[in-house]
């Protein structure tokens, strides 16, 4: 079972300043673009409280996130951030055949400081003009 939540946030911090929770405690559940900040919070909120009742606490996730760019060489480039950030990707051909998609795959442990990092690094990534961050899903561990 997949679960999802729509998010989009802008980043408040530079990806370094969220290396530490990505490196082994980074917890997310994320996705989908809106425009009202408050209310992406809420859905995630919301997505976050599914997860825990469909998991054992401390339990790690799967979770993947969905990135798009214009262009491959900036999908490559946002590809490699985020190995170096300890995510695993993949970059292909988009399904509408004109942009690239990024996917980043990592385990996390579920909690709202980890969902706020994930989402600030890949906004950050994909900054304004320069792609799209289209979200995550995270599979349910039991």
């Amino acid at each position: 079972m997949v679960a999802q939540s729509p998010s989009r946030l802008n980043c408040l911090k530079p990806i370094e300043s969220c290396r530490s929770l990505l490196s082994g405690t980074l917890t997310t559940f994320c996705t989908g673009l809106q425009k009202d900040g408050a209310q992406k919070m809420s859905k995630d909120s919301e997505a976050l409280e599914d997860l825990r009742a469909a998991s054992s606490p401390g339990v790690l996730h799967t979770v993947v996130h969905y990135l798009y760019f214009p262009a491959k060489g900036a999908a490559e480039e946002a590809a490699a951030t985020l190995r170096g950030l300890g995510f695993t990707t993949t970059e292909r051909s988009g399904a509408d055949g004109t942009n690239w998609l990024v996917l980043a795959q990592h385990r996390i442990e579920l909690s709202e400081e980890t969902i706020g990092a994930a989402r600030q690094v890949m906004e950050r990534l994909t900054g304004p003009g320069f792609g799209e961050y289209d979200g995550w899903e995270a599979e349910i561990e039991p």
